[in-house]
């Protein structure tokens, strides 16, 4: 993940003018800020609603647990999988359409 944000601060970076450049560093920051607190959530979020129960036999009877499913880490790698593919790609396509269409 570091060395994908590392290329998009560069992408960011060469394609601003100086004049904007603060101000589209600073909202990268943001809207990193702000994925990086959603995403646990949403994360959170699936692993409960996609739980499964497990139990073991004890001596003094059987104890059960709730524990996220399988699914529930399909989803979320799946998820994390699509938008980490598709965030640099539209961002680029963007970036290079506006620096070759000028």
């Amino acid at each position: 993940m570091t060395l994908l944000n590392v290329s998009l601060i560069n992408l960011l970076t060469f394609s601003m003018s100086g004049e904007r450049l603060g101000a589209a560093t600073g909202l990268n920051t943001v809207f990193r800020n702000l994925g990086s607190a959603i995403a646990p959530t949403v994360a959170g979020t699936i692993l409960t609603n996609y739980s499964t129960y497990v139990y073991f036999n004890t001596p003094h009877g059987p104890v059960y647990f709730s524990v996220p499913s399988r699914d529930a880490y399909v989803i979320n790698i799946a998820t994390a999988m699509f938008i980490s593919a598709l965030a640099p790609i539209l961002i680029a396509k963007e970036v290079l359409v506006k620096r070759y269409n000028t």
